[in-house]
């Protein structure tokens, strides 16, 4: 089991807290990151991938966009991400 911070121990930057505030916001509780063919995933994949380390986002599937050659990649806020966009306290690093 991966221990998790306490939210007020928390340093999110503003776009990682706009991250979660999305995910949370959206009813299904994702966030999705699409990339062209041929160009790199960019800086949302990069926050992404250290919200999942943090354990306030878990991977949820990647694949191709349909009749495309673009790629998406999805992840799912967790309980501890919800409290985290959900408590607004957190100290911001920008």
């Amino acid at each position: 089991m991966m221990a998790v911070a306490e939210t007020s121990e928390l340093n999110l930057s503003m776009d990682e807290s706009a991250i979660l505030d999305i995910a949370a916001d959206n009813g299904t509780g994702e966030f999705v990151i699409m990339r062209q063919y041929g160009k790199s995933w960019g800086a949302d994949h990069a926050m992404v991938k250290r919200l999942e380390a943090r354990g306030l986002m878990t991977f949820k599937c990647d694949g191709r966009v349909p009749q495309s050659r673009d790629y998406l990649r999805t992840s799912s806020i967790t309980d501890s991400g919800r409290a985290a966009a959900g408590r607004g306290t957190h100290r911001v690093v920008p």
